[in-house]
């Protein structure tokens, strides 16, 4: 514990003295490039503030030499005096931390530097260009003294995979973002010659009215490239339970999206056939909502990363890949499932608000059930699949994260669908109607019908496959006997018996009867049997008898 602590302080120390390090090298970078082009539409810094950038940055890297230097010593006497100091904790904390933060700093201030060029107007970009390489550069700095001695277990290794995959995390998020935005405008542009966003189309590092394509392509593909090498960073942790459960995970993000993008283009579909197609602004252009091709594409890209890392851990463990297999069919099934009893919700929906109408039903109420009928239809043969795949494999944790996960979703809508339910139609039979009860009562009902269905449905087969509850127990085994003596003496025999060769089994004499001379005497004496007949059963009586 006093260990620890002593470690505790030299890390503290130390990483606070690389980031006062790293603020004397910002402010002497933002103000150097202030001096340039970058600094957009701003002033130039003054000799002053040039003189006090170089005089600031000079004292703080004099400062962290001097002080951090001196804790890094006592760093790396520690571990010299102690074999497992370089795996304990609390370096991989500070340094992974560290890591993490000047990680997505440095990406995401490099993304608003690559995006901004080209613009007719750019904001100043001295200040994230100079973030951008003074984070990465702590980054590096920091990934370097932890390669030096790597975490190989305990807390140390948690720390690690927390900073790995969360980073990859977070940069998801991000690239999420910048993909809907840059495809959209990139369709909208090379398809719709700029009728949705309303602009001009613009290519190249040039002056342009609005976003650059170029620029935002460029931007776009930093972050990606990131993305991709902190996967490739992390591609020998195959063991890793937290790596495949975050990548599982984001697997169904994907997947969300691919839906998403399915989704839309049914609605299009659906709307033209009913005539009522929306304006182009609501189909391309970026983040319109009625663009299907860049939420499809972003999916698309997120399902097959995420699938070719998680194939890649099973080559090394080839027993897991029927259960990778199961795992991403169990996924697939739940996230369609939610969708498709969604749009089965809203159709039931449609149809109550049809026989007691509310308020007029548009196409679009129409466009929006079937297109989610159809985003989600993929469910019906996924959950086929992997029923029989699990009879095959007989790994069924995933079918019954499947069956548990939809029973779930509809004990939970029928509770909360039942409950709107009854509140709006008890208030409005007792007199008290407010707003527009109907539709939310009608909203209630139809989840209450779509969560009793999806209840009865997926309880009962949770119950035939012993999904719930406690397992049945295996039948006790039975007790051996020994087989009786008449029954082995009635086998065949192998080879015929002689008299010099006893057999094996002989039958079992038969129990002598009660008192049997008197009853012989008194058949002979009532004449129902003969002398010798007499005589043979007293003899045969003498041998039932010797043992």
């Amino acid at each position: 514990m006093l260990r620890n602590l002593y470690r505790f302080y030299l890390y503290a120390v130390f990483i606070a003295m690389v980031i006062f390090a790293a603020s004397g090298v910002f402010q002497f970078l933002q103000t150097m490039l202030g001096l340039t082009s970058l600094r957009g539409q701003n002033t130039p810094p003054s000799n002053a503030a040039v003189t006090q950038a170089v005089v600031y940055a000079l004292v703080a890297l004099l400062v962290a030499v001097m002080i951090g230097g001196l804790h890094y010593w006592l760093m790396r006497r520690d571990m010299r005096d102690d074999a497992d100091a370089g795996n304990g904790g609390v370096r991989a904390f500070f340094l992974n931390a560290l890591e993490l933060v000047s990680y997505i700093t440095g990406v995401s201030a490099g993304i608003s530097v690559i995006g901004s060029f080209g613009q007719q107007y750019p904001p100043g970009l001295n200040i994230p260009c100079a973030l951008a390489i003074t984070s990465l550069c702590v980054w590096g700095v920091a990934d370097l003294e932890r390669r030096r001695a790597p975490a190989v277990a305990g807390a140390a290794v948690v720390f690690q995979r927390l900073h790995f995959y969360g980073a990859q995390l977070v940069l998801l998020g991000i690239i999420t973002f910048y993909w809907l935005g840059t495809v959209g405008q990139a369709i909208d542009d090379v398809v719709f010659q700029g009728r949705g966003a309303g602009l001009t189309p613009c290519g190249g590092f040039t002056v342009c009215p609005g976003a650059n394509l170029l620029s935002e392509s460029a931007a776009l593909f930093w972050i990606v490239l990131f993305w991709l090498g902190y996967g490739y960073l992390s591609r020998k942790d195959t063991g890793s339970l937290l790596r495949r459960v975050l990548h599982y995970l984001s697997f169904g993000y994907g997947l969300i999206f691919v839906i998403v993008g399915v989704y839309r283009a049914a609605s299009l579909l659906v709307l033209s056939m009913l005539g009522a197609l929306p304006g182009q602004n609501q189909i391309s252009g970026p983040y319109a909502p009625y663009d299907s091709v860049a939420p499809l594409s972003f999916g698309a890209l997120a399902c097959a990363i995420y699938l070719y890392w998680l194939r890649g851990a099973m080559r090394q463990q080839p027993p897991e890949r029927a259960v990778m297999t199961l795992i991403v069919n169990a996924i697939a099934a739940i996230v369609a499932g939610v969708v498709f009893w969604w749009g089965c919700g809203s159709v039931i929906l449609n149809l109550l608000n049809q026989i007691m109408p509310t308020s007029p039903l548009s196409p679009g109420d129409w466009a929006n059930a079937w297109a989610l009928l159809i985003g989600g239809v993929a469910y019906l043969p996924l959950d086929v699949i992997l029923r029989r795949r699990t009879a095959q494999s007989g790994f069924v944790a995933p079918l019954r994260g499947f069956v548990l996960a939809l029973l779930g979703v509809g004990i939970v809508a029928g509770a909360i669908g039942g409950a709107t339910a009854l509140y709006f139609y008890g208030t409005a039979g007792l007199g008290v109607q407010s707003g527009d009860w109907q539709f939310a009562a009608h909203t209630g009902l139809a989840a209450l019908i779509i969560g009793a269905l999806l209840a009865v449905i997926y309880l009962r087969i949770a119950r035939r496959e012993h999904l719930i509850g406690v397992a049945p127990k295996p039948p006790a085994p039975s007790a051996i006997t020994s087989p009786m003596p008449e029954e082995v003496s009635t086998q065949p025999a192998v080879a015929p018996q002689t008299e010099e060769t006893s057999p094996v089994v002989m039958p079992a004499p038969q129990a002598a009867p009660e008192r049997p001379v008197p009853q012989i005497v008194d058949a002979l004496l009532a004449g129902t049997i003969s002398r010798d007949e007499a005589v043979a059963q007293l003899e045969g009586l003498n041998e039932v008898n010797i043992p």
